[in-house]
């Protein structure tokens, strides 16, 4: 490194030299000024061959800076890292966040497993699904009416992350708009803009957040158990200490309905076998506010 800045500025002060010698020189006889200009001609010549072989031979000098930068895997890695200390900043209950997290990618490995479409198993989506996971409670903290278009707004103003297009930073964004609250509908500025395929691929992702979100909500504190089945006609979720009640029936119902129509069959969750967890039935006074918490 030190010597290609050697040779850069050899060549610099060449250049200087020249000029001066073609300023002040004037009276002296034009074999002498032409004998210097074609020594320093030379002279500069001879660096800049060096800073060729630096930087363009065998031992090709970019080749190596280049291969010191994170790379790949790496480059992801490094954007990650720096996506989970914005979320780490910004959620405010990061116990409830991170199990979301956990749940979210369990069942997202889960249904790329039984192929369940392009938005589990096409890689550059599960990049966004995975910041997504991390990112989904950073509303939280912004104390807003409505948390997850806060948290969307708050991501866009953000720099795109090394690795990351703008188009995948977008996707994800909108993912963590509607990982909870009303589902996308064509109506919807942002969500019309995109393509067909970009909306499945939406769908699918912020389908399940909310799947994951509610089965916290529901009992559910671990991912360890968690497993998808295929059954003739539908899938199978069982997850482990899921409540066995009609309040948590409810809020599965209206959570698992986006995923369903992004996988077009039906999602059955169930308690995870030898991990019930029966709670209490709601009281007469309360079945008219579930439906209510079910979409929350």
């Amino acid at each position: 490194m030190k010597r290609v800045q050697d040779l850069l500025g050899e060549v610099h002060d060449l250049d200087v030299l020249a000029e001066t010698i073609a300023r002040v020189a004037g009276d002296e006889p034009e074999e002498a000024r032409t004998g210097w200009m074609e020594r320093i001609a030379a002279e500069r010549e001879t660096r800049l061959e060096q800073y060729r072989q630096l930087s363009m031979g065998e031992k090709w000098l970019w080749q190596e800076w280049k291969e010191g930068l994170p790379q790949a895997d790496h480059l992801e890695a490094a954007a990650m890292a720096r996506l989970r200390a914005t979320a780490k900043a910004m959620e405010a209950t990061h116990g409830k966040a991170a199990q979301v997290t956990r749940l979210a990618l369990r069942l997202y490995g889960e249904l790329r497993r039984m192929k369940g479409g392009r938005p589990f198993w096409d890689k550059q989506l599960q990049k966004v699904m995975r910041a997504a996971a991390r990112l989904h409670g950073i509303g939280a903290r912004l104390r807003a009416k409505s948390p997850e278009k806060a948290a969307r707004k708050f991501l866009r103003k953000l720099p795109l992350p090394v690795g990351w297009t703008e188009a995948e930073w977008e996707l994800l964004g909108m993912v963590v708009r509607y990982h909870r609250g009303e589902e996308p509908k064509a109506k919807d500025k942002a969500f019309g803009r995109l393509t067909k395929e970009e909306q499945q691929a939406l769908c699918g992702m912020a389908g399940v957040l909310r799947l994951a979100r509610v089965l916290r909500k529901c009992g559910v504190e671990s991912s360890k158990d968690l497993r998808v089945e295929r059954s003739v006609d539908a899938l199978i979720v069982w997850a482990p200490g899921l409540e066995d009640s009609e309040a948590a029936a409810a809020r599965v119902a209206a959570g698992k309905h986006l995923l369903e129509r992004v996988l077009e069959r039906p999602l059955i969750v169930q308690t995870a076998p030898g991990v019930p967890k029966v709670v209490e039935l709601p009281r007469p006074e309360e079945k008219t506010q579930i439906s209510a918490a079910a979409s929350d």
